[in-house]
């Protein structure tokens, strides 16, 4: 018979070492030499259908320099 109290615990741990290992900061490191000057940005969105009427945008940080971007929200506002 399996302790699933055990079990349940040893799995906890693993998914807690490997969200160690993977530092948020990883998504934004610099790559092909770029020293990376991250700005937020809105990126807008038309929505079709009916959430027409309502404003909705990506928030994205962006670097100027290499163009490098990356999704960090999706907003949608009345």
């Amino acid at each position: 018979m399996i302790d699933f109290a055990t079990h349940r615990q040893r799995l906890h741990a693993k998914i807690a070492a490997v969200r160690a290992s993977r530092a948020p900061q990883t998504l934004l490191e610099a790559k092909g030499g770029c020293q990376h000057d991250w700005r937020k940005f809105k990126q807008s969105v038309r929505p079709r259908g009916e959430w027409i009427g309502m404003e909705a945008y990506f928030v994205v940080l962006g670097c100027e320099r290499c163009k490098a971007k990356r999704t960090v929200d999706y907003v949608v506002e009345r």
